[in-house]
């Protein structure tokens, strides 16, 4: 009967070791997920060194392709001419900002590792000597003692929140007492201990919430590092079309001051050095050098666009110390009439967006936290039992043998109760946890409101802006047959001379803020359409970078569920 416990219990041991085991959940496959770790093996960019502009300059790849070097038309410099679509490439492979968020998923799967390695078997071992020499105030006592101990054994922590132990120790006792009947005495012990909480720290809810927020954390990751994949695109195709309108408004700045050039030109030819004609050659040399101070206004807003784009892109041949200019290959703005259904949209955004999603995980977090916080309220009352056996003899093989005869066996079993009178403190996190959560589903809605209105904002700015563009057309038409009325009666001497000049250069001004208008106008159109694409989290999806994303509205602590996203196409072209 006794054998029979003792084997019993260590089966039930070794059982709750085996079925106890906690690992952290799976990662999915998700073209985002192997993306990301394609970053994070490059991390980081290497550079030709830590001090001085060699942190500035990368070292070149001989695996990448080489970058075309063109001479720019507008500026004679040289460029690289680049489409968007390759500027997004080259951002989503170089990208600094990619390379620094794309740690921390990785960061945040170790944290998963740490809070299930909590339920890892323990293996501990301890060897020790002793030698004592007291005077005794007795005869019966020991005046020196030589003792040595050796114990081993396995612990581990159940997902229940109990604590198993199974340790097996031996020991070695000499001392110069002569009523001992054992000298050495060798003492054999095999215990199996278990504390197992039945109310506070009980339960999968509370000893797994660790695990659980790291998995929830790991998740908010994700979105973080797809918010800042998408963001970079967003970025770089604002920038991009940006630096399109900045080269437009350099030529159109160019033009206008050719078409001043070539007035004043006019004027000195006919200038006979009266006080009328002096007037008119000081207004148009003044019109002339406006427009010279305009261009290097322009110039310096290209570069300073050009230095934007080169940081987001990141590559390793056209960097910041290359000073080789970009030339867009796109120059013209595809601009088609759209029909946008707002609802659509805003459905998109709460589905998809990066930024609900984390403030979805957030809540989720905060839900784990109350679990944990209701159950800290609770009494301590814990179970403690232990079963041991003992085997003496006078050598070691004997006390090991006599441990085996199940003779001597040792039982106990109790409940430890504890709580503290009041239970202020835990009464206070609890309530401290709910204001949590509460303030966490305030902040879910308010976000949900800011995107609601930024969709909005990004809806009427492309409607806006095709109705802008409609109506600079009209006006450009206009001003060309207005100047070129002037310009055909620009020989034509008398009174009204001064007066045809100063609305020539009047009319050459419009114009140029006319088409400068119109290009702004398609440029904010299609920056209007890439923030659109990032508020609804459609960027990936526009861009044709297809991904499964992770379900966060299937979420389940414990492990990552897979479905396929859905794609709601940001703008739909009118039949």
């Amino acid at each position: 009967m006794k054998r029979t416990i003792w084997i019993a219990s260590a089966c039930g041991w070794v059982c709750l070791w085996l079925s106890g085991c906690v690992m952290p959940s799976e990662v999915s496959e998700s073209l985002l997920t192997r993306y990301h770790r394609t970053i994070l093996d490059r991390s980081p960019q290497c550079r030709a060194g830590r001090e001085g502009l060699d942190l500035l300059r990368p070292l070149p790849q001989d695996a990448r392709k080489p970058l075309e070097v063109i001479q720019d038309d507008l500026t004679g410099e040289k460029g690289v001419r680049l489409s968007l679509e390759q500027a997004i490439r080259m951002a989503l492979a170089n990208s600094p900002e990619i390379r620094v968020v794309s740690f921390d998923p990785a960061i945040s799967r170790e944290e998963m590792v740490q809070a299930a390695a909590a339920f890892d078997v323990i293996v501990f071992a301890s060897l020790s000597r002793s030698w004592t020499d007291r005077h005794q105030a007795s005869t019966f006592g020991s005046d020196q003692t030589d003792a040595t101990a050796a114990e081993a054994g396995l612990g581990k922590r159940n997902v229940y929140g109990g604590q198993a132990e199974l340790k097996w120790s031996l020991s070695r006792t000499h001392d110069d007492n002569a009523f001992l009947t054992l000298n050495p005495a060798y003492e054999s012990m095999m215990t199996f201990q278990l504390t197992q909480p039945l109310l506070r720290m009980a339960g999968k809810d509370y000893n797994l919430a660790a695990l659980r927020v790291a998995e929830v954390s790991r998740d908010a990751s994700y979105a973080q590092f797809r918010l800042k994949v998408e963001e970079i695109i967003s970025q770089v195709e604002q920038i991009y079309w940006l630096l399109v309108r900045a080269r437009g408004d350099m030529r159109i700045v160019q033009e206008i001051l050719q078409y001043g050039q070539e007035t004043l030109k006019k004027v000195r030819r006919r200038l006979n050095l009266d006080a009328r004609e002096k007037l008119e050659l000081a207004q148009t040399v003044a019109a002339v050098e406006q427009r010279r101070a305009a261009l290097i206004e322009a110039r310096k807003a290209v570069a300073d666009l050009e230095d934007s784009l080169v940081r987001l892109l990141g590559d390793p041949q056209l960097n910041l110390m290359t000073g080789c200019r970009i030339v867009p290959s796109d120059r013209q703005p595809e601009v088609a009439k759209l029909t946008v259904d707002p609802a659509d949209q805003l459905i998109s955004a709460l589905r998809h967006s990066p930024v609900l999603e984390q403030a979805r995980l957030a809540i989720q977090s905060t839900e784990i936290n109350v679990l944990v916080a209701r159950n800290e309220t609770l009494p301590v009352l814990n179970f403690v039992g232990s079963v041991g056996l003992q085997g003496l003899s006078g050598n070691r093989e004997s006390a090991i043998e006599d441990m085996n005869t199940y003779n001597f066996m040792d039982y106990s079993i109790g409940l430890l109760f504890e709580y503290p009178l009041g239970n202020r403190a835990a009464k206070a996190a609890f309530r401290q946890r709910l204001l949590e959560q509460d303030k966490a589903m305030a902040t879910m809605q308010n976000v949900a409101d800011q995107l609601a209105v930024a969709v909005n904002e990004a809806i009427r700015q492309m409607q806006s802006n095709l109705e802008v563009i409609a109506a600079q057309d009209k006006v450009i038409r206009a001003l060309k047959d207005n100047l070129d009325g002037l310009e055909s009666a620009q020989e034509l001497r008398g009174a009204d001379y001064l007066m045809l000049l100063d609305q020539m250069l009047r009319q050459q001004q419009s114009l140029g803020m006319a088409k400068q208008t119109k290009l702004r106008a398609r440029t904010d159109f299609r920056t209007a359409r890439a923030r659109l694409t990032q508020l609804t989290g459609t960027t990936l999806q526009q861009h044709q970078i297809k991904l499964i994303a992770e379900s966060v509205a299937g979420y389940r602590p414990g492990r990552v569920r897979t479905t396929a996203a859905t794609t709601v196409p940001a703008t739909q072209p009118t039949p």
